[in-house]
């Protein structure tokens, strides 16, 4: 009989895990709410000084000029540190109506996209030099209508979803998540899709996770939720975003930093443990919408390995991730 963990078990997957083997099955649910970011392709990004600059030598140079939303500034404070020039879908005319930032592109980004080797797929970057490889316009049709999005680093260390606003370019290395409501944060957020993610996509050593659309599209969010858990997740949503917030500036931390000082059993100060009391309550609440209340879900200080981490016990886990994939099953059938 095989071991697992020190214990006799039955079976191990190609996984290395004791559950039956299983590929996640898409769900058509959850079709068309997150897109991986733009890539431009080219050095398209200016700093603030430069942004201003272009600001003070016409206004209007503010619908080309915008924010730029990259993975570093969701591991720092899930704001924008630099702008970036976005022509969208414009003829080369109309980008010239902007006269400093297509001096700008017309200076960095066509000779960078000249250099690309002349290959057949290289063509339409260097005919049309002024516009982004991958333009991400379902993010920009989502805040035609939404003020707010959710969006995570493709590649992280830890496990965080921060609110953005509209206006922002955000870079290749984010993933946008197209909902509004707190509780689809506490979803997202919580360690149950951690949980899903860690088992289903691949880590970059050091680096941390790397979000696939495996992460998210075979997610099995929850079902006819009632009133009241819906309700009760908005409000502890609302409530851990406010306290990270809070931290942040009372501290002058970043998110890293935060969940660092979340993992680190020699961590006691009361605002840290006033936040894992919060975490967990974000998770009970998720799983209270699945109408999971019965498991005995919490967090504790522990060690991983060499690492301390602020957990849950495996066997909790792994009932987590047995109930879920059941779900996908379900929905899927």
């Amino acid at each position: 009989m095989p071991t697992f963990n020190g214990k006799e078990v039955d079976y191990i997957s190609s996984r290395l895990d004791t559950r039956a083997e299983f590929d996640p099955v898409n769900l058509p649910g959850n079709e068309g709410k997150q897109q991986r970011g733009a890539n431009p392709r080219g050095p398209f990004q200016i700093d603030r000084d430069r942004a201003r600059t272009m600001f003070a030598a016409n206004d209007r140079n503010r619908e080309v000029v915008l924010p730029f939303l990259d993975g570093k500034d969701l591991a720092r404070d899930g704001r924008p540190s630099r702008y970036i020039i976005n022509f969208g879908n414009m003829t080369k005319a109309e980008a010239q109506f902007y006269p400093e930032p297509f001096r700008h592109v017309e200076k960095e980004v066509l000779p960078f996209r000249e250099a690309l080797k002349d290959k057949k797929e290289y063509k339409s970057l260097k005919d049309n030099w002024w516009h982004y490889e991958f333009l991400a316009k379902r993010i920009g049709e989502w805040f035609e209508d939404n003020e707010i999005a959710f969006a995570k680093s493709r590649v992280a260390s830890r496990w965080m979803f921060t609110k953005i606003d509209s206006g922002w370019v955000c870079g290749e290395a984010t993933v946008i998540f197209f909902f509004e409501e707190a509780k689809d944060f506490a979803i997202l957020q919580s360690a149950l899709h951690e949980h899903w993610a860690k088992v289903y996509t691949s880590t970059l050593g050091s680096q941390g996770l790397r979000y696939t659309n495996v992460c998210f599209k075979p997610f099995p969010f929850p079902q006819d939720a009632s009133d009241e858990s819906v309700e009760y997740a908005n409000s502890v949503g609302h409530r851990y975003m406010q306290m990270r917030d809070d931290i942040l500036e009372e501290r002058g931390c970043t998110y890293n930093e935060l969940y660092q000082l979340l993992d680190d059993n020699s961590c006691t100060d009361g605002d840290i443990t006033e936040f894992r009391e919060q975490t967990i309550k974000l998770d009970k609440s998720v799983l209270s919408m699945y109408g999971w209340g019965d498991i005995d879900y919490t967090r504790k200080v522990q060690m991983d390995n060499d690492e301390s981490r602020f957990w849950a016990e495996e066997e909790v886990i792994e009932e987590v991730l047995i109930r879920l994939i059941k779900l996908n099953l379900e929905l899927t059938s």
